[in-house]
């Protein structure tokens, strides 16, 4: 769905759709875990405390939360370019691809609630980081685009 409406001009709609099937697949893998969240931020904190644990790549992360920065400055700051939204389907398709986290155990989920407050603070103070991996790839399209 992203890729149509990238087919067809709509740069906004294509980093919303991107971000959201990132953010539903993210919340349904929590769900299998026996996590039943539905905070934007929570689920990236989640996603960060499987990263800590080495089960989850620090990719994973950072395109979950560039994903999310991306969808709030098309849907709140009219920021909705062609190449972030042609990035941004790149990064659905991997993430929704390889996570799987199914080997949890709802009472082994049950631990990741209790990060909550704390882990919560240490997202808020990076909150205004830049995402390098993010910027990267968003370089790369732009050269290739211009090699063409």
């Amino acid at each position: 769905m992203a890729n149509e409406s990238l087919k067809h001009g709509d740069f906004k709609w294509s980093i919303v759709k991107s971000y959201y099937s990132m953010f539903h697949y993210a919340k349904a893998v929590l769900f299998q875990m026996g996590l039943k969240e539905r905070s934007h931020t929570v689920i990236g904190e989640v996603l960060e405390i499987l990263h800590i644990e080495g089960k989850l790549e620090s990719r994973f992360v950072n395109d979950f939360y560039a994903a999310m920065d991306a969808r709030e400055g098309a849907d709140y700051h009219y920021k909705h370019p062609e190449m972030t939204a042609e990035v941004l389907i790149e990064l659905a398709e991997e993430f929704t691809g390889e996570i799987n986290m199914t080997e949890e155990t709802p009472q082994q989920a049950a631990r990741y609630t209790s990060f909550g407050h704390d882990f919560q603070k240490l997202v808020a103070a990076s909150s205004g980081v830049s995402n390098p991996v993010f910027e990267m790839k968003l370089l790369l399209k732009r050269i290739q685009k211009s090699l063409l």
